[in-house]
């Protein structure tokens, strides 16, 4: 009965596929950690540039003010959780 309802289904043998392998969120951080370093360091470059010029913030130099304190403490956070 069994062999009928593999034959059925499919299925002529009765291997088993095995469950795919789950990767821990850490394993797949490199991309993210490159993104974050490259968006980081430009940050860095665009707050320097204003503050070396002595011009008032507009927004883009805000954001990558934010972006310069963010980035580091989100990467902090993330190692630290479980």
């Amino acid at each position: 009965m069994n062999a009928l309802l593999r034959v059925r289904e499919g299925r002529t043998s009765n291997t088993r596929l095995r469950p795919p392998r789950e990767s821990s969120p850490r394993e797949n951080d490199a991309d993210l950690l490159v993104v974050g370093a490259l968006l980081w360091v430009a940050s860095v470059a665009r707050v320097a540039l204003e503050l070396a010029h002595q011009r008032v913030f507009g927004v883009e130099a805000t954001l990558a003010l934010i972006c310069v304190v963010l980035i580091p403490w989100l990467a902090l956070a993330s190692r630290r959780a479980p």
